[in-house]
C-alpha cells in the first residue's frame, strides 16, 4: 500500500502593507502685524498684554519723538537735493522806479513756476499765509515735507505808496512782493542781481551818503535806455506824460526834444 502521502500547506505570502504618503500641511502665512493705525486700538491691546497706560503713554512719546527727528532729517535731505539741482529763475519783467529808472526783475509767476515743480519732486509742498498789523502787511511762506516736517520764512511790510493804485491794489502789490520774496527766502535762492521793487513794493531805508551832482541834462544814451519802460507805462496809463516829465526832471533836466518825445506818447484824443 503505497505511503500516504501528506500535502504540506503551501506558504501564503503577503505582500508589505504600502505606507501611506506623508501628508504635508499647507504652509502657514506669516503672522499679521496686528498693529492699528487707531491710537485707542494699540492702547487696548498694550494694556491686555499687561501694560499700563502710563507705560502706553511713554511709548508713544518716545514713538513720536522718533518720527520727528525721521521728519526733519527727510526735509533736510530733500532739501538738499533740491539745492543740488536748482532751478534757474530769470528775470521776466520790466519796471521804472519811483526815480524812473528802468530795471528788470523776475515776477511772482515766474519765480513759482521755477520753484514749485523743482520742490514737489522733492516731496515738499507751499503754502502763503497773509495778515495785516499796526498798518503792516505781514507774508509767511510755509515749506512742509510729505512726513510732516515744516519750516517758514516771514516778510512784513508797508502797503504801496503808488498813488496810480487804489488802496487795495497798494495792499494787493505788497503781497504780491513780499510772496515772491518769501518763497525764495525759505528755498535759500534768489535772482542774480535782484532788484527790490521800488516804487511797488516795500523799499529800503535811504542811504546817509551825498547824491551826485545832477548832470546838465538827461544823458541821451540812458534816456533812449529807458525810453521804451517809460512809454509803456504812459500808453497803459499808468502815468501821464506830465507826471513822467516831472518826476524825471526831479533828477535830471530835460531836453526840450526829451519832452516833446514824452509828449508824444500820450493815447490820442488826449
Amino acid at each position: 500500500m503505497p505511503a500516504a502521502t501528506l500535502d504540506r500547506p503551501k506558504a501564503r505570502t503577503h505582500a508589505a502593507p504600502r505606507r501611506a504618503a506623508a501628508k504635508t500641511s499647507p504652509p502657514k502665512a506669516p503672522a499679521r502685524d496686528t498693529a492699528s493705525n487707531d491710537p485707542l486700538v494699540n492702547a487696548l491691546a498694550f494694556m491686555g498684554a499687561g501694560g499700563t497706560s502710563d507705560h502706553y503713554l511713554k511709548v508713544m512719546e518716545m514713538r513720536e519723538a522718533h518720527r520727528q527727528r525721521e521728519a526733519f532729517t527727510a526735509f533736510h535731505d530733500s532739501m538738499a537735493a533740491f539745492k543740488s539741482n536748482a532751478p534757474e529763475i530769470m528775470k521776466d519783467r520790466e519796471g521804472m522806479t519811483a526815480d524812473g529808472d528802468a530795471y528788470r526783475y523776475a515776477s511772482l509767476g515766474g519765480v513759482t513756476a521755477a520753484i514749485i515743480g523743482a520742490l514737489a519732486a522733492q516731496g515738499i509742498t507751499h503754502r502763503w499765509e497773509i495778515k495785516q498789523d499796526m498798518g503792516l502787511v505781514a507774508v509767511s511762506c510755509t515749506l512742509v515735507h510729505r512726513l510732516g516736517h515744516s519750516e517758514r520764512a516771514e516778510i512784513s511790510g508797508p502797503p504801496s505808496t503808488d498813488p496810480n493804485l487804489t488802496p487795495t491794489q497798494q495792499i494787493n502789490s505788497t503781497v504780491t512782493v513780499l510772496q515772491r520774496s518769501t518763497l525764495l527766502a525759505a528755498t535759500g535762492l534768489s535772482t542774480k542781481d535782484m532788484d527790490d521793487d521800488n516804487g511797488r513794493g516795500p523799499r529800503p531805508e535811504p542811504r546817509t551818503a551825498a547824491a551826485p551832482a545832477p548832470a546838465a541834462t538827461y544823458p541821451a544814451e540812458a534816456f533812449a535806455k529807458s525810453a521804451p519802460t517809460w512809454r509803456k507805462a504812459v500808453e497803459a496809463g499808468t502815468k501821464t506824460p506830465e507826471q513822467l516829465i516831472a518826476m524825471l526832471q526831479a533828477k535830471h533836466p530835460l531836453t526840450n526834444d526829451q519832452k516833446q518825445t514824452i509828449a508824444s506818447w500820450a493815447p490820442k484824443g488826449n
